[in-house]
C-alpha cells in the first residue's frame, strides 16, 4: 500500500498507509453486503487508476506531437502555453498563424497583452467592425 501511495506522489506516504492498516486490523464488525461493496470498490479504484495510467500516457504522446510541430518553440514561448495548450492552440487555429493578421493581434486574442486602463476616446476598448 505505502509503494502504491509513493508512486502516485502521496505526501506522508508512510504514515498514512500505516494508520489505514492499524485502523482495518481494529475493525471487527462486519455489515451486510460488505463484501460485495469492497469488491465494487477495488474494480472501479482499478478503473481510475488504469485511466490515470491511460490519460499520462496520451498526455506524453500530445506533448511529444506539439513539440514535433514547427510552431511549437514559438507558441511555446508565450507565458502560460506549455505543450497541452500549445496542442490545443495548434488544433484550433489548424496551425495556420497567418490568420491572425500580426503579432500584436494573436497575442491580443490569446488574451497576454494587457489593455490600456487610461479613459479611452470611446466607450469599447476595442475597434468596432
Amino acid at each position: 500500500m505505502e509503494t502504491s501511495l509513493r508512486n502516485r506522489k502521496v505526501r506522508g506516504a508512510e504514515a498514512l498507509a500505516a494508520a489505514a492498516l492499524d485502523a482495518a486490523e481494529r475493525q471487527h464488525t462486519a455489515l451486510p453486503g460488505e463484501k460485495i461493496t469492497a469488491q465494487v470498490i477495488h474494480a472501479l479504484a482499478k478503473e481510475v487508476l488504469d485511466l490515470s495510467e491511460e490519460i499520462a500516457e496520451t498526455d506524453k504522446l500530445i506533448e511529444a506531437r506539439f513539440r514535433a510541430h514547427d510552431l511549437a518553440e514559438v507558441i511555446g514561448s508565450m507565458p502560460g502555453i506549455g505543450p497541452p495548450l500549445g496542442a490545443e492552440f495548434l488544433a484550433a487555429t489548424a496551425g495556420d498563424l497567418s490568420r491572425f493578421g500580426t503579432p500584436d493581434r494573436l497575442a491580443s486574442l490569446a488574451g497576454i497583452v494587457p489593455i490600456s486602463t487610461t479613459v479611452p476616446t470611446s466607450p469599447f476598448p476595442w475597434p468596432i467592425t
